[in-house]
């Protein structure tokens, strides 16, 4: 018999089909009926959402818990949400469900699933946690971890369930202490509280402590210190415990030197000189401002072999002219005070 098209108006019975469902044939043609559609046929084998759902995805079983699925661009599978380590102090571990920051000793707890930071007692940042009875409208105290709350209003971070809250519409952030202003929470919620602490830095110095270019600081008892300002020129810092800084700037100790022959001086010399013979001293050409120059006849014989004491382009107490010894035994000190005065001699 050849195949024919045919219509049917009303009341065709296939005693083939008798269960209500989708209509399918086998390899053969033989028409069926079936309220379950397979894997192989475009189905999932399943008659309820949840079983269709878990039909589709990878293999789950234990050790899938806390896992998520990833694709490699061919195949899905499944995969820790968190993959990474944390390390500090060479201690390495692998973070877990729960992250306890309690304050900067890492531990790791396989059996908790849970990875704890402990920090010193000043932190900045704490992180509160707690899963809710229900009901809740507002948070405060300690939570499931003993962590109390504290926030610095505006720099703080409320999660429920894994959402972002928003400040002023979800919720309210004033006291530092507490939150309010929450939609009744439900009893197993999860609420994560990201509380940042501002806190002054001890021990610090404030740039406004030095006013002065050479401005120093010292201590000036435990735990104590003060600014020193900077001393004059060729100065230089001694220790006197008369002070309380316990320092003070000063002229520097004058070195020694006996000499028999013309000599150019330097400034912080004390000049021993023998006037077997006349002698001429130079003074520096470049002076600074407070050089000291100390110069003793030390044979006392400068009234009849005269020390000239060369200004050397400089004035000498206000005169263009050369400073001369001549008097036996004579001792002299010499303090430069400017390009106005010159060397003022005493």
């Amino acid at each position: 018999m050849s195949d024919k098209s045919f219509k049917v108006k009303s009341g065709l019975t296939v005693s083939a089909l008798s269960t209500a469902g989708i209509v399918k044939t086998d390899s053969f043609g033989v028409i069926s009926s079936s309220s379950i559609l397979g894997i192989s046929e475009g189905g999932t084998g399943q008659t309820t959402a949840n079983n269709s759902l878990n039909a589709l995805l990878p293999i789950q079983n234990g050790s899938t818990i806390n896992y998520t699925i990833q694709s490699d661009g061919t195949n899905v599978s499944w995969a820790k949400i968190y993959n990474q380590t944390i390390q500090n102090a060479g201690i390495t571990v692998t973070p877990r469900r729960n992250l306890n920051i309690v304050g900067a000793t890492i531990t790791d707890n396989a059996g908790t699933d849970t990875t704890t930071i402990t920090i010193n007692a000043s932190a900045m940042f704490t992180r509160w946690v707690k899963i809710v009875a229900g009901g809740e409208t507002s948070l405060s105290g300690n939570d499931d971890n003993s962590i109390s709350l504290s926030y610095t209003p505006g720099y703080e971070i409320v999660i429920l369930n894994g959402i972002n809250l928003v400040r002023g519409i979800d919720y309210v952030a004033t006291t530092g202490t507490s939150i309010t202003g929450l939609s009744a929470l439900s009893a197993g919620d999860v609420v994560e509280i990201m509380g940042f602490i501002s806190t002054a830095v001890a021990d610090t110095v404030q740039s406004t402590t030095f006013t002065t270019k050479g401005d120093i600081l010292v201590a000036t008892g435990n735990n104590t210190y003060q600014r020193v300002g900077i001393g004059s020129n060729n100065q230089v810092l001694m220790a006197d415990s008369a002070q309380t800084a316990g320092v003070k700037w000063a002229s520097a100790t004058i070195t020694a030197q006996s000499i028999s022959a013309n000599t150019t001086l330097v400034a912080g010399n004390r000049y021993f000189v023998n006037t077997s013979a006349a002698r001429t001293l130079t003074l520096p050409a470049s002076p600074s401002l407070n050089d000291e120059i100390q110069v003793f006849d030390a044979s006392g014989t400068a009234n009849t072999y005269n020390i000239t004491v060369s200004r050397n382009g400089n004035l000498i107490n206000g005169n263009a002219g050369n400073f001369i010894i001549d008097i036996a035994g004579g001792w002299y000190t010499l303090v430069y005070t400017g390009a106005t005065y010159g060397w003022k001699v005493g």
